[in-house]
C-alpha cells in the first residue's frame, strides 16, 4: 500500500510517499479502508519531531480516517480513531474505535469528524462535567475543537455562557454568526488581557468562568489564572503557545482552589476510548442527526494515490501551521 510519511524531522519537504506492507489486524482489530483523512495540529508537530506517536502505534503520520471495514460489505462508511496510520490507504483499528458516519451529514465532513468531536466531548462533559448555568472560556475558538466545543458547551449546558478567544476579526465573524451557541469572543490580538478578564468578570457578575479548555499554555497562563473563578476547573489539553510560565506561583492555584488537569487522547488506553467513544454516540451523535450540533470543515485537499503527488498534503500543512484555518482541513484520497 501508499502512505504518506517523512523521510526525517522538519518542514513540510519532508513528507513523501512510501511504499509499506498492508498493516496486519491484531486481536480486537480490523482492517480499514481510508478514503480519506483529517489534518491534525498533532501530525505537525509528529513531523517536526516533537510528539512521538505512542507504544505499539505505526510511525506513519495520522490520527483519524474515514472509509470502510475491510471486507465488510454493508454499504456504511465509517470514521476510525487512530493513534496513527491514517494518511494511508489501510490501517488497522481497534474494533471499538469506529463510529459510524450519520447518514443525514454531508460525506465531505467525513475526514475530519471524529478527532476534534470526540476531544471537544472529552474536555467539556466527559472530563469537564460542564452543566447548566455555568460559564466556559475556550482558547482557539475557531479551531476544528473549538467550534466543536462551543457547540457542545451550549447543547449540554442550559443558561451558560460561551466565551472564545480567536487571533482575527475574521475568526471572530464567522464564530458570533456561525457557531452555535457562542455568547462573547475576544480576540487577543487587539485587546489586552486585563480587558478580557474584566469583561468576562462583568458578564459572570464578578465570578469568573467554571472551566477553561486551554491549547495554548504557558502565553495564556495569565489570562486563564486572572478568568478563573474560585473552585474552578482548568484543562490543558495542548502547548501552542508554549509550556515554561516564567515566575509560575502555585499559590494562585491554591488561593483559588482551582482543579488543574492536563489531558492528551492519543496516549490513553483501548478501554478508556472505547468508553468515551461510546459515551459520544451516546450523547452527540443525535444532536448531529438532529443537526442541533454543526460542521465547520473550510479546506478540502485531494490526493490521488496513483499520481505520487505528496504536494496536497504538504499545502493541508503549511496552512495548518499559519494558523489561519477555521475547523477543520481535510485530505480526500483516490486510490
Amino acid at each position: 500500500m501508499k502512505c504518506v510519511n517523512i523521510k526525517q524531522f522538519g518542514g513540510i519537504e519532508n513528507l513523501e510517499i512510501q511504499e509499506r506492507e498492508i498493516p496486519k489486524p491484531k486481536e480486537n482489530e480490523i482492517l480499514f479502508k481510508i478514503e480519506g483523512f483529517g489534518i491534525n495540529r498533532a501530525d505537525t508537530v509528529q513531523r517536526k519531531g516533537n510528539y512521538n506517536p505512542p507504544p505499539g502505534a505505526t510511525d506513519i503520520l495520522g490520527l483519524e480516517a474515514y472509509g470502510t471495514i475491510d471486507g465488510k460489505n454493508d454499504g456504511k462508511k465509517y470514521c476510525a480513531l487512530l493513534g496513527g496510520g491514517g494518511y494511508a490507504q489501510y490501517t488497522t483499528v481497534h474494533k471499538d474505535h469506529i463510529v459510524p458516519f450519520p447518514t443525514n451529514v454531508d460525506a465531505k465532513h467525513g475526514p475530519g469528524f471524529i478527532e476534534v468531536w470526540l476531544t471537544a466531548y472529552q474536555l467539556v462533559k466527559y472530563i469537564g462535567q460542564f452543566k447548566d448555568n455555568q460559564s466556559i472560556l475556550i482558547y482557539a475558538g475557531a479551531s476544528g475543537v473549538g467550534t466543536s466545543a462551543i457547540q457542545l458547551a451550549k447543547y449540554f449546558a442550559k443558561n451558560s455562557k460561551v466565551f472564545y478567544t480567536v487571533s482575527s476579526k475574521e475568526k471572530m465573524d464567522i464564530c458570533q454568526r456561525q457557531v452555535i451557541g457562542a455568547t462573547q469572543g475576544f480576540n487577543y490580538k487587539e485587546q489586552k488581557t486585563d480587558e478580557i478578564v474584566e469583561e468576562i468578570k462583568k458578564q459572570t457578575n464578578g465570578k469568573g468562568v467554571d472551566l477553561v479548555l486551554d491549547c495554548v499554555g504557558a502565553s495564556n497562563y495569565d489570562l486563564s489564572i486572572k478568568s478563573l473563578a474560585p473552585d474552578a476547573t482548568w484543562i490543558q489539553y495542548g502547548l501552542m503557545g508554549g509550556a515554561v510560565v516564567d515566575k509560575f506561583s502555585l499559590g494562585l492555584i491554591l488561593g483559588k482552589r482551582l482543579k488543574l488537569q492536563g489531558t492528551t487522547l492519543r496516549s490513553r488506553d483501548d478501554q478508556y476510548k472505547s468508553e468515551l467513544i461510546q459515551s459520544f454516540i451516546k450523547d452527540v451523535i443525535p444532536g448531529i442527526e438532529s443537526q442541533k450540533l454543526k460542521f465547520f470543515t473550510e479546506k478540502i485537499y485531494d490526493l490521488d494515490w496513483n499520481k505520487n503527488d505528496i504536494s496536497p498534503v504538504q499545502e493541508a500543512h503549511k496552512y495548518m501551521e499559519s494558523n489561519q484555518s477555521i475547523g477543520k482541513i481535510i485530505i480526500n484520497t483516490k486510490n
